[in-house]
């Protein structure tokens, strides 16, 4: 309840929402598939990758999601060769929820706005800075945690320091999940970042892996 809340009354996430965006409803399916993968059960899995790929036609971010829960599931069953022969039925599932709209686009845009978007601006930020590839990363990754921390306040900032400390203890394949989830959904907000695109909402995903950790660190405050 404690997490839910810190979610629901979250100001930049309402403020985003009452401007009828497309980052709530993305949020929404992204979340869902990451529950939903977490839950560990075949049914489950199978839903959470066409969750995300509806996450990706609202959004082209939504398949790095789909990279980071792929390779949770290769690890998780890196030994049983049964299982990931099955990996197979995901992609399809995922497959078959993306190219519908992707074929689409093309025929009325002439791009996929997925594959096509992505490797078109990473091919520009190889060649958009003139300033010297060291101080081009170095402004990155200062532009991206200052945004971090403005998503921090004024909630955040108490409990997912110490979430974020606890979450490394005792690693169990749901807190390693939410950590590859976290670094590779990272990427598209670095990325933004580097151009320099300022805005908060580039992290507004993060946002419920944020609550999560909220709650590890309520549990460990009440323990003292």
């Amino acid at each position: 309840m404690f997490g839910a809340a810190i979610f629901a009354f979250e100001p930049r996430l309402i403020q985003n929402s009452l401007l009828g965006l497309n980052e709530s409803l993305y949020i929404f399916c992204g979340t869902i598939a990451l529950v939903l993968f977490l839950k560990n059960q075949k049914t489950s899995t199978y839903v959470a990758f066409a969750f995300i790929g509806f996450a990706s036609i609202v959004r082209s971010e939504g398949l790095f999601l789909f990279f980071a829960l792929s390779i949770m599931y290769i690890i998780r069953y890196r030994k049983n060769k049964s299982e990931l022969m099955r990996y197979s039925i995901l992609v399809a599932i995922f497959a078959a929820s993306v190219l519908p709209i992707a074929i689409l686009r093309i025929e009325i845009t002439g791009t996929d706005a997925l594959t096509g978007r992505i490797v078109n601006e990473a091919i520009a930020a190889s060649s958009a800075s003139n300033v010297g590839i060291t101080v081009y990363v170095k402004n990155t990754i200062i532009t991206f945690f200052e945004f971090l921390g403005r998503n921090m306040v004024p909630i955040f900032a108490f409990f997912v320091p110490v979430g974020a400390f606890l979450i490394f203890k005792n690693r169990t394949f749901e807190k390693t999940t939410i950590i590859i989830t976290t670094i590779i959904m990272s990427i598209p907000a670095f990325y933004a970042y580097s151009i320099p695109a300022s805005d908060t909402k580039y992290l507004y995903f993060l946002h419920p892996i944020f609550c999560v950790l909220a709650v590890l660190a309520v549990k460990k405050y009440d323990e003292i």
